[in-house]
């Protein structure tokens, strides 16, 4: 949500004084929540990450200094132009906001995977392979895992079960003959997935 303050500030004594000790209340006001546009600037570049529905059209309204305004963005590159105008009217000025806004991220691959109750094999964990075996003790009823993604939008999935990344998974069984587990790398587009396959097994 950008955020217009005022711009015709005068540039020395109280009254001067004064709209710094405004604007900088503003500031504190609107403080994580948006843009703050300040004097004498008149270009931005914003990165935009949360999704939002696409819009093809852009509203026009008349706003009072320091009012905020929320517009729908599209993938790209979304221009906004502010227009300032004087209280006579006489004189206005424009001010252009370029908001971009990525395309989701598709990396899918994890960065590691641990094993807690029993031993990986190959016991080097590679991003780029996805099949490993997993040796337990007889006695072992269960093992856990934790996964980290190798990108921060990656989301982490154990036997389809969503878990947050480098944290441990809920306990899955290990009997006497071969089980298989599954961790799955899912990427910022909800689409591209790298799964990788565990078969569990325990020592004679």
């Amino acid at each position: 949500k950008p955020q217009v303050a005022e711009l015709n500030t005068p540039t020395s004594g109280p009254l001067k004084r004064a709209a710094d000790r405004t604007e900088a209340k503003a500031r504190r006001r609107h403080a994580g929540r948006g843009l703050l546009l300040q004097h004498g600037e008149t270009e931005y570049a914003v990165p935009v990450t949360r999704k939002t529905r696409r819009e093809t059209s852009v509203a026009r309204r008349q706003l009072l200094s320091a009012d905020s305004f929320t517009f729908h963005v599209m993938q790209g590159l979304n221009r906004v132009t502010v227009v300032v105008t004087s209280k006579n009217g006489e004189q206005s000025r424009e001010y252009h906001l370029n908001v971009i806004r990525r395309a989701p991220a598709s990396h899918s691959r994890l960065m590691r995977v641990t094993v807690s109750g029993g031993e990986m094999w190959p016991k080097d964990f590679d991003p780029n392979v996805t099949n490993y075996e997993v040796w337990t003790q007889y006695h072992m009823p269960s093992i856990t895992l934790q996964a980290i993604g190798l990108y921060g939008a990656t989301r982490v999935l154990v036997q389809d079960n969503p878990v947050k990344s480098g944290q441990w998974s809920l306990p899955i069984a290990v009997t006497n003959t071969p089980t298989r587990a599954q961790v799955t790398g899912m990427a910022e587009d909800n689409i591209t997935i790298t799964k990788y396959h565990f078969i569990l097994k325990k020592f004679d």
